[in-house]
This record gives structure tokens, sequence and C-alpha cells, in this order.
């Protein structure tokens, strides 16, 4: 998870000062899997491991691989103290999140890392990373010793007043990442993005002989499809360490832990660390690439076929037909059938309406494109979003009908292949730490397990041989990668070819010879192995990357990387080079698993109560109310270490007065993947003028439930205020209390530059106010409803028309008497300004800023009030794409990013009724100008807006806005 999403947290607790947020900490199918499967709690020299139960052996090889990790890199640490040495808080899901993170400390939100047990998702295709948990988590825990590394202010605050800030997210997303990528594959030799080709060729193919800035650092650059932070923040960061050595990367760590103001100045810091400034080294690592990095022609044999997009997965069918799903930054998801050299059929893959059988696509989620032997029907598994978890589903397209259907709904791995007979579907099957060869009966929808793989073991791209009596597949054995080629029906393994270099995704060329990818001068190119003669020979010389190769018709077709896309070329099957001659071996057995070597401190079955009464958050906190009053007191949060119950309390004193205060709030996930909330408040506060108390009083339970692509919500709030007007004078009580209950859905397909280009969304809300729950003296009902619709437009694939629909009716109150504030400024700005004295309309007997604010745009500066209102907006937007910046400001400001300037046209109309509308309704129209820009972490826009009101006072208004 980026750390700009736990930064948004703090950033809004800080500026409110209330009580810490106890809002769910965890993703729904992370905290249903915690409740639903019985935990438990293993201490080693530097973990606390939460695990499940089951899963003891699994645990056991995570905590070895995470110790040896630990143990590296705090050896080269700096900073040594009980806050940087603490025990790090792992948390194993038994789900497959295909995700892992750790979370920083910010604004009472402790450390802690999320590792799942198993992953679905293909990493290695393009990563060279097996989903190994253990492997993925020394990844992370790279990012938990940095973050942990504070010393000075925020050492002493972290350790004293609880989990405020890590000065260590002031450095930008690039080293973050970039640091995490690089130990990856240090710590682990053999494996991870670093020693992986396609990694390497993806930079060279994107910055061959081109100058790299300061902005092609950027988490918010979009044309790589797996994020600029990760691939040239790794690679600047292995320049950095080979030029001045890994302990300058420790020394500016150690900088940055120190600092008071971190996120400014960090440009200036790197001088301590390497006597340059960050500038200064941005600008040597773009020397080093231009001279290494050259430009690369590739062959005269090697053809043109098609484009492929910047994202993309491949396949040919025995009779010649391409199969393509790719993606890019312009262009969404979309599956391509290709005959004779054309588009035969072409489809988006997120369905839009319902019954949708994918609501996300992308190629990166997509594995085991597999044709059926008359090229009529493609088979290939997708992760989407399931009910609770994301599920691996089988699907089935058919061409000749255009139709895709749903085979099994999770079929719990990644894709390989279809039998040659279509009966049935080979494919890896997730199971923990390991990933066994299974073969799944398309008839009976009943799997068997082929070959099993032992622990850190991973099968993956299984194909049958023409004959069906052979297997070939990828393989890693927990050091380093080969294929292997198995018996069909036993399992047994008969060969394996296992080079210096890296092999990978293999398939049948015929009976005798295997076409696979296998590194060459650090490039993946084209071989074939011939099983026969054992030879290894090379037939491609691809200038920067070679990937997903397949025989075509006495040819081989395969993605060929140029820039940041791909293109479909071809190359004859004419042996360039023989590579090696690979000895025969011995048959291959599992060998004999080995016990991890671990110190377990202790071994229990977790509690609820495990670290749920020990704050982790102590801080003093000022609140500012009415009448420029003013209490002080303590606030104070905490959490069991797995988040199934979230508390946070407050306590405030009016130094004048002598009245007390206070907020209590508690969120639980018992329920999952329902999350509840419960919140209750009392305020009182001194009027200066008279002396005066006014005590406001608030509370409420809410319950939200996820499902597919949108979520339900119940609550019920109690808001009330007692006000006296004047010392002599009778109080004045304003209250009002009931349940509301709503729904939201979305379905959109969307793009990196257009935004939503494609779908809907919508919600609809209902709420009652009991004429006993509140100082109305009327029952209330309170119904809304909102559509958004996006469609793309001709001509050009970024600019989109989008009408929004919206409509509230409140129900027991006059015109009049309306609680909606339609138009004007937001509800924010009205709550500082909430001194000013309000009309006489304005008094209707219930509390002031209760969420009734409804924007229209064009009368940001013009407020009316009713009970019901119909709105709609019809909007053209088009994106001039900008993504360039650099890696700081003035040296001493963060970095900055130009992502984009929006252009829109629009117009907004309002009605109160369809009856008489004339005098009701509100129209204008204009265009704005959107600058999109992001400074450090955080991403914003800055819109200028001319409007023209048609009605009321008819004017232009003008206005610059800021929406973060």
């Amino acid at each position: 998870m980026r750390i700009s999403t736990f930064m948004a947290v703090a950033l809004l607790y800080l500026a409110t000062g209330c009580v810490a947020p106890v809002a769910s900490r965890l993703p729904s199918d992370v905290a249903t899997s915690l409740r639903e499967k019985p935990m438990r709690r293993m201490e080693t020299d530097s973990l606390l491991l939460y695990y499940p139960a089951a899963r003891r052996d699994n645990a056991l090889r995570i905590a070895e691989r995470l110790e040896s990790c630990a143990t590296a890199l705090r050896s080269q640490a700096k900073i040594h103290n009980d806050y940087a040495d603490q025990k790090m808080v792992i948390i194993v899901p038994d789900v497959p999140f295909n995700n892992a993170f750790v979370a920083p400390s910010v604004a009472g939100l402790p450390h802690f890392s999320v590792i799942p047990t198993s992953n679905t998702l293909d990493f290695t295709s393009e990563l060279g990373m097996p989903p190994d948990p253990s492997f993925v988590g020394c990844h992370e825990i790279t990012h938990y010793v940095q973050l942990l590394q504070a010393k000075g202010l925020w050492g002493w605050l972290n350790k004293w007043v609880g989990n405020v800030m890590s000065p260590q997210i002031g450095l930008d997303s690039w080293f973050l990442e970039g640091l995490a990528t690089y130990y990856e594959s240090r710590l682990q030799p053999g494996a991870g993005r670093m020693a992986w080709p396609a990694w390497r060729g993806y930079f060279h193919a994107a910055f061959a002989q081109k100058r790299i800035n300061g902005g092609d650092l950027s988490t918010f650059q979009r044309p790589f499809h797996w994020g600029n932070q990760y691939l040239v923040g790794s690679h600047f960061v292995d320049f950095l360490a080979k030029r001045y050595g890994e302990e300058a990367l420790w020394k500016l760590i150690q900088e940055q832990g120190d600092s008071i103001f971190f996120p400014f100045g960090t440009a200036l810091r790197w001088k301590s660390a390497t006597k340059k400034t960050l500038p200064a080294l941005v600008d040597e690592f773009a020397d080093y690439v231009q001279n290494v990095y050259v430009v690369r022609a590739a062959p005269a044999t090697q053809k043109h076929v098609h484009n492929a997009g910047n994202s993309a997965r491949y396949a040919v069918s025995p009779t010649g037909r391409e199969a393509l799903i790719s993606a890019s930054a312009d262009k969404p998801t979309r599956l391509t059938i290709y005959e004779n050299g054309k588009v035969l059929r072409e489809r988006n893959l997120v369905d839009i309406l319902p019954p949708r059988t994918l609501s996300v696509a992308n190629p990166i989620l997509t594995s085991g494109l597999s044709f059926s032997q008359d090229g009529n029907d493609l088979y290939f598994v997708a992760l989407d979003s399931g009910h609770v978890q994301l599920e691996s589903r089988l699907l089935r397209y058919r061409i000749n009908s255009d139709k895709l259907e749903e085979v099994l709904g999770d079929l719990g791995g990644t894709g390989g292949s279809l039998s040659r007979d279509g009966n049935s579907y080979f494919y890896a099957s997730a199971d923990g730490d390991k990933r066994h060869v299974a073969e799944l009966d398309l008839a009976t929808k009943t799997a068997r397990i082929v070959r099993e793989a032992g622990p850190r073991s991973y099968y993956g791209e299984i194909r049958q041989s023409p004959d069906k009596s052979k297997l070939v597949a990828s393989y890693f054995d927990g050091k380093s990668f080969a294929i292997r080629v198995l018996n069909a029906s036993s399992g047994q393994t008969l060969t394996e070819l296992r080079i210096a270099g890296a092999v990978h995704d293999p398939s049948w060329v015929d009976q005798h010879r295997i076409l696979l990818l296998a590194e060459f001068s650090g490039r993946f190119q084209l071989h074939v192995y011939d099983l026969r003669t054992r030879q290894l020979t090379r037939v491609s010389d691809a200038p920067y990357l070679a990937f997903q190769p397949r025989p075509f018709q006495g040819k081989f077709r395969f993605l060929n990387r140029k820039g940041w896309d791909w293109s479909i070329n071809s190359v004859p099957d004419k042996e360039l080079s023989v590579v090696a001659t690979i000895p025969s071996p011995a048959e291959i057995a599992p060998g004999a698993e080995q016990a991890p070597n671990v110190r377990v401190h202790s071994d229990k079955p977790y509690s609820q109560l495990d670290n749920l009464f020990s704050p982790s958050l102590r801080t003093p906190t000022v609140l500012a109310g009415p009448q420029k009053s003013t209490i002080v007191g303590l606030s104070l949060s905490g959490a069991d270490r797995l988040f199934t119950h979230r508390w946070s309390a407050a306590g405030y004193l009016n130094p004048e007065s002598r009245e007390v205060s206070g907020q209590f709030a508690y969120g639980t996930s018992i329920l999952a993947p329902a999350d509840m909330q419960v919140y209750l408040g009392q305020f009182s506060w001194q009027n200066g003028d008279n002396e005066t108390i006014q005590r406001q009083r608030e509370g409420g339970v809410s319950v939200t439930y996820p499902f597919r692509s949108g979520a339900t919500f119940l609550s019920f709030s109690e808001f009330q205020v007692e006000e006296p007007l004047d010392a002599d004078l009778d109080k004045r009580f304003r209250r009002l209390s009931g349940p509301s209950l709503g729904i939201q859905f979305a379905a959109i397909e969307s793009t990196a530059y257009s935004g939503p280009r494609r779908g809907y969304s919508l919600s609809a809300q209902a709420g009652y106010f009991a004429s006993a729950l509140n100082s109305l003296d009327a029952d209330i009902g309170d119904l809304q409803a909102s559509l958004r619709l996006w469609t793309p437009l001709p001509f050009s694939r970024r600019h989109t028309l989008s009408l929004g629909l919206r409509g509230r009716r409140q129900y027991g109150l006059s015109r009049n008497d309306g609680l909606l504030d339609v138009g004007g400024t937001t509800a924010l700005y009205r709550a500082v300004q909430r001194n000013e004295p309000e009309s006489e309309s304005e008094d209707n007997g219930a509390p002031d800023f209760f969420g009734y604010s409804v924007p229209l745009r064009g009368f940001e500066d013009l407020q009316f009030h009713t009970n019901k209102i119909a709105i709609a907006q019809l909007a053209y937007r088009y994106p001039l794409i900008l993504d360039f910046g650099i890696s700081h400001t003035a040296y001493l400001l963060p970095s900055l990013q130009f992502r984009q300037l929006d252009l829109q046209l629009f117009g907004t109309g309002a009605i109160e009724s369809f009856k008489n509308y004339s005098d009701r309704e509100k129209l204008a129209a204009g265009f704005s100008l959107d600058l999109a820009v992001s400074i450090w972490l955080v991403p914003f826009a800055v819109r200028y807006q001319m409007a023209k009101r048609l009605t009321d006072d008819e004017a232009i208004v003008h206005s610059i806005t800021i929406e973060i």
C-alpha cells in the first residue's frame, strides 16, 4: 500500500485535532481471513509473527527468511535505539491478497506489515519474483527497517508520545521502493527484479541513450505499468550503491531519521552521504545511463507484426490465430484476436452491465492464455474481485460467437494451458509457499495434483506436448529458475534444463523441441532446446527484451520491447548460435525438507487482548470551537495487534469555565467483511460575549459491508446542540437523530491518462428522523440518489463525456424549513466561518453543519435553502498530458511533478420542483482548467473556472480553487 495513503489519514487527523481514526486498518479480505481462521502469535529474535494455526510450517519458513533479511539490514543501519530496534509486527493472513505492504507509523497507526501466506498473481512472468511469501517479505522488511530509523525529535516523540510520524516518509517513493527492490535481489541471490533480465530490459528499452531527469523517478509517472518509482528508483539506487557504497545509502537514512522538518531539505541531505546534492547525483546517473544504455538495432531477420501496448499477454493457436490482451496509459484492457494478420475480434474485457463476467481487467492480472486445437476457443485465467477476496477466474472466450464465459469461479492458482484434447486445463495450484502442477477436468470441475512441489518451490507456465505424454513447465526451487519436463500422468521429472542465467516460459515447438526464454548477454532471448541432442540454441537477437515466445507457422513470434511499449515481432526458426549442451540428469526426486533455522521464543494462540490496552498514541490535543472558545486535553488510541478492535478516546478541559468535554470511538472487524464503528462525543464551549456555555453532543454507530465493486452501510447518528441565547434567557435546544441505510456501486473502465472513460457509478441513501428524536416537531424522511455515466468519444482515446444526475428530497419539511444548502461554499469553509450571524430563514430548529451541503457547479458563491433538489451536470473533458517534474524544488522543498492539464466544458441545471419550475430552476455553463500537480506524496489540482449563470443574477463568476 502506498505510504501516501497513510499520509492522508495523518494529515486529516492533524488538521481536525480529533481523536485518532478507528476506521478499518486492513483490507476487508485480510480482516475476514483473520476472523475466520484461528491465529497464533510467534515471537522470534526480531519478529512478532501472527499466522494461521494451520500454517505453522509455512510460518516458520517465513520467519527464517525475514530474520535473515532483518539481521543483514540492521547490521547496515546507523540508528539503534529502543524505537529503531523494536520487534517488527508481521501479519500473515491465509488469503491470496496478491500484495504485501508495510504501514508506517502516522497519527497513531502503529508499524505493521501484511504478508499473505500465498499468492495467485503470476509475479514471475515479468518481475522474476517467485510468489514466495518469505521472498516478497524480504522486500517489505527493507521498508520496515528503514521506516523505524528515527532519532532526535521524531525518535523521542515516537517513543514517548506514540506512533506520531516516521521521518523516513520525507524521502520520495523512488528511494523507498528503489531501496527495497535493490535489496530483494541483494539479499536473495538468483531471483528478484534486479537479477531478472526482463527488469533490466524494461529499463534499457525505455532509456536507450535518453537523458533521465528527476521527473522520471516519480511515483506519479505513468508510462510504466509497474511504476517508475520501482523501475527507475531501483536502477538509481543500484547505481548509487556501486559508485558510493551501500554505506552511503544508510548514511542518508541516518540523516533523514534525525531531521526535524523531514519533508524539506532532502536534496541537501544527500551531501552528507555522498558529498553531492541530489540534483548532482541525478545528473551523474543520467550521464551513466546515456553512456551505458546504448541504442540497439534489431537484426534484419526480426520483423514487426503488430503493436501491443505497454502491458501485454500473448498466445498463438495451432491454426495460426493470435490472441493479445493488452493495455496502455491511453488504452483500456482489450482482448484482440488476429487471423491472417488482420483483426478478427476485439472486445473490452471489463464488463460494465450486469451480469459482469469480469469487473477488473489488466494484462498483469492475466495468465495461461491457451487456444483449443481448432482455434475457436481461448482459455485464460484472470484475477478478479470476488465477494470477499480476489478470485482466479478460469474463462473461455468463444471467438465465433464473441462470448466470454466463466468456466470456474476460483481456480486457486495461475494459468497454464488447455490440454491437447480440450478436456482439461493444466495450471499451477497455489498452496502456501508452494505451487503444484494440477489438472482440472473441465467436465466435472474436479482437479488432481499431477506433481507436488516442495516448500518454497513453484511451477508455472505448464504446457502439454503434442503427443500428450509430457508436460513442460517453469520451475523455481527456492534458489534459481529452471525448466522441467514431466510425465503428464505421473508427474515424474523426465529432464531438467538449468543454466547459469535465467530461463523462463517454455512451450512446445514439436514433439522433441522446446521454445523458451534464456538469458544471453544479460538479455532474454528466444532459445530452442532439443530433447534428443540436449543442445540449447539461440534463435533471436532482440535489441532489449524478448518475451512470451510462441511457435507460429514455421517461425517464432514474441513480444518485443522498445521504448515503453511492446510489439509482436517475428524471427525465423533458424539457429544463431549453440549456447550449451546440457548434461542429462538422473531422475530428480524432491530433497529432504530441512527444518527452518529460526529461534522461536514463544508460540501461542492469539488473544484479542494482545496490545489492546497499550495506547499507540498519547498526545496533547487542542480544539477550537465557536465564539473563539478553546479546549485542551489528551488523546489516546490503541488496537489489538490484528486490529479486530480499535479504539480512541480524548478528554478536554475548558480553561475558563472548567467544563469537561470528551470523545470516544470504537471500531471492530469482528463481523468481517463487515466493519462496525461507534462514536460518542460531548463538547462544552465557552461563549466569550455573555459567558454562557454551549454544549454539543453527538454520537453514532455505522456498519459497512463491502461486496464486489460496491458497499452497503447502515448507520444511526445523533447530533444535538444546547445553546443559551443569553445568560438570562432560556436555552435553545437543537437535535436531529435517526437511522440511515445506503448502497453504492461502480462499474468503470479507466486508463491512466483519461481516468474514467466508460461506465457508471450509482448510490442511494435513505434516512428517517422521528419527531420524538428531533427538535423539528415533525417526522422527517431524507432520500437521496445519484447516478454518473461516462462514455468515450470518437477521434481520440482521451476525451470523455460524463453525465451526472443527483436528487435529494426531505419529507416532512417545507421548502422554507428545508435543511439542504444548495450551492455556496463547502461545509468545511462554513464551519470555519460559523461565528457569522445566521439569517432568520436558517433558524429552523436543526443543528448547524449537519452535512446537508449540496454542491452546485456555477453557484459556488450563491447559496439557497430548500427541502428538495434535482441536479444534472453534463461535462466534456480532455486531458493534456504533461508528466514531467523535478526531484526537488529549490533544494529545500520536496519533489514536484506536473501531471496533466484538464480542459472541461460543463453545463449544470438544478430544479426544486417540476411544477412551476420557471422560478425554481438554476442554470449555469462554463469551462475550467485543472492543473494536476503533486508535491512530495500529495497529489492535488489547481482549478481555474469561469461560469456564466443563466438564471438568478446572470453573473459571470471566476474562481480559483485547490482540490486534494
